[in-house]
């Protein structure tokens, strides 16, 4: 409640008009109707004398303190100030005068105007106690209306997905033309890089005579394509046989007469990336620095730790196919050039080689600054198939500006095209 709204309160309680209150007071009506709407403020006289005529504290009149709340002691600081005030408001003390000789002290004027301007000191120190608690409350208040706002906004978002997810599907669901539908890799001829998948559907509105086309699409290979099989429930099935590829779409196209209809099955991704083994180099696979061995040659030095193989693998409906690493040659590369090879013969089970050739130390005639090395290993697996793999990789830099120069490998990115490919 506003100073305003109080005082209007306080005056109807009281059965008097505007224009009686402002009587009261010697104001105009105008002043008292200004004051309710809180266009104006009362002066200190009007709101103390306001005070005896509602029989409340100036406190209480303007809010700070609660009707019939005892009146707390006053802090250390508001005396300090209190007593600052007065100190200013009091005329030093009169020197003593010669009864006999001075004359009578003037008459004492009415200290009414001091009076008030303590009270008033008093009231703004209890309004700026009371109004920092508020303040302090209302902040907390807004910090808890913003933590309320911010858990309704994650909430409204979090909803908001569920339902565009929820109207996703529905309107998927309402556009499919299969009730049923599903595929799996039947088997796979990795020697020869193609894949056969099987594939079924169950159109959603069966017409007699029905006929379903059941394709492979992928972006490195031509569509293939297969006729369906009706069985019964009206189930429709077929075997579709396509290259072995990291993109592969399955679509089943259901025609009755003049009319087409067709429904995505399934679509399968990193299919040939996945069934190779993965190639992983031990930490101490490296190029170490250049060393040199007199005036004009240097050697480069490699030390090998370790050097393992994960399987690659292709889900079937039988399972899963492990598809295991068999052999693999290291190789050396200089400025595309293949400058040192070590086969490690056959694998481990586990992957890893039977035996790990001690640390390469070749030398480098007509070393050149900026030149690039590269070390790969050229693999084979179970299935026959032969990849190359990039596994590291240094550039020469030079060091020194004196004498003879010196030369260092550092690491550097992988070129965008490999000397292999």
């Amino acid at each position: 409640m506003t100073l305003g709204e109080r005082i209007q309160e306080l005056r109807k309680n009281e059965g008097l008009s505007q224009e009686a209150l402002g009587e009261a007071l010697g104001v105009t009506r105008q002043s008292i109707s200004k004051w309710e709407s809180d266009a104006a403020i009362p002066e200190l006289d009007k709101l103390i004398a306001m005070s005896r005529l509602f029989r409340l504290t100036v406190g209480e009149l303007l809010g700070v303190e609660d009707p019939g709340e005892p009146h707390r002691e006053l802090t250390d600081r508001e005396l300090q100030a209190l007593a600052a005030i007065a100190e200013k408001l009091t005329p030093p003390a009169q020197e003593a005068r010669d009864s006999a000789s001075s004359p009578a002290p003037p008459p004492r004027k009415r200290r009414w105007p001091k009076v008030l301007a303590v009270c008033a000191a008093l009231a703004l120190l209890l309004l700026g106690a009371r109004t920092a608690r508020r303040l302090e409350a209302l902040e907390q208040q807004v910090g808890n209306l913003q933590n309320n706002i911010s858990a309704v906004d994650r909430s409204v978002s979090s909803q908001v997905s569920s339902i565009t997810q929820r109207v996703e599907e529905a309107l998927e669901s309402q556009n499919r033309v299969a009730a049923d539908m599903g595929c799996a890799i039947a088997q796979a001829d990795l020697p020869g890089g193609t894949v056969t998948f099987r594939v079924w559907a169950v159109p959603r509105t069966y017409r007699e005579g029905m006929t379903a086309l059941f394709s492979a699409a992928g972006g490195d290979f031509d569509t293939r394509t297969a006729q369906g099989a009706e069985g019964e429930g009206h189930r429709f099935e077929a075997l579709v046989t396509c290259p072995l590829a990291d993109e592969v779409t399955l679509t089943v196209t259901f025609q009755s007469g003049e009319e087409s209809q067709n429904q995505i099955v399934g679509r399968e991704g990193d299919l040939l990336t996945l069934s190779f083994p993965q190639i992983y180099a031990g930490a101490g696979l490296f190029f170490a620095d250049l060393e040199e061995v007199q005036a004009g040659e240097y050697h480069i030095r490699m030390d090998l730790m370790d050097l393992n193989f994960d399987p690659g693998y292709l889900r079937t409906e039988d399972g899963v196919t492990e598809i295991p690493a068999a052999e693999c040659t290291l190789r050396l590369w200089r400025e595309g050039n293949c400058i040192w090879s070590w086969e490690t013969g056959k694998l481990n089970e586990d992957g890893s080689p039977k035996e790990l050739e001690p640390a390469l130390d070749l030398a480098l005639p007509d070393l050149r600054e900026g030149e690039v090395f590269l070390l790969s290993a050229l693999a084979t697996d179970s299935a026959g198939r032969t990849w190359e793999t990039f596994l590291d990789c240094a550039q020469v830099c030079r060091r020194g500006e004196t004498g003879i120069p010196q030369y260092d490998l550092d690491p550097c990115s992988t070129p965008e095209t490999l000397p292999w490919e």
